[in-house]
């Protein structure tokens, strides 16, 4: 497989290829990575995406090489892959890693490399490995987190809702009394509004 060839599950990343995508990247120098050890986290082949830890063997040392990746592609089940594509959801995180993620101000995991065909449908996406964080619920809502929610706090920076620590959770009234004052939703409260 050539390095502009987009895998379509963990399973066609060989390491020939890998090696050739993270030394494109700048992420390897002269290590060649020998074996790949899959492992799949989070829901796996889920509805919406494949997910997968890649564990990699190199010929030699080398400082920086990383130990793990995460592989995320899209997801093999064609309904699923429909919903996602109607939302443009592949595309989407790819450009928020590729575009907008360096400007966050949260914990977020390197992007090591992507690659999008949005006319052949194809997408990948290898991450930094966060371990030992883990995977949350896929399915949270409402004013009850889960106790996996270790960056609660920052998610609740990047959407402009946060809590104290002793404060009840009041999700709905904190996002409107958010956006009670957005420019966005109501010009008049923008900061230049007598200008106009």
């Amino acid at each position: 497989m050539g390095n502009n060839t987009i895998p379509r599950s963990p399973a066609e990343i060989t390491p020939a290829w890998l090696t050739g995508v993270l030394r494109e990247t700048n992420v390897i120098g002269d290590a060649n990575i020998v074996s790949i050890t899959t492992e799949a986290i989070g829901a796996g082949a889920g509805f919406l995406g494949q997910l997968a830890r890649l564990n990699l063997t190199y010929d030699r040392d080398e400082a920086g090489a990383p130990g793990a990746v995460i592989a995320k592609l899209p997801a093999l089940d064609p309904g699923g892959r429909g919903v996602a594509n109607a939302f443009r959801f592949y595309e989407r995180e790819i450009r928020f890693y590729e575009d907008v993620a360096a400007d966050t101000h949260m914990s977020i995991p390197r992007r090591y490399y992507s690659a999008m065909d949005v006319e052949g449908d194809e997408y990948l996406l290898l991450l930094e490995d966060m371990a030992p964080a883990v995977v949350g619920d896929e399915a949270p809502g409402g004013d009850n987190p889960t106790p996996d929610q270790d960056i609660v706090d920052e998610i609740g920076r990047a959407v402009g809702v946060e809590y104290q620590d002793n404060e009840e959770l009041k999700g709905e009234k904190k996002i409107s009394q958010r956006d009670k004052h957005r420019w966005e939703l109501d010009p008049a409260s923008s900061d230049d509004w007598e200008d106009r």
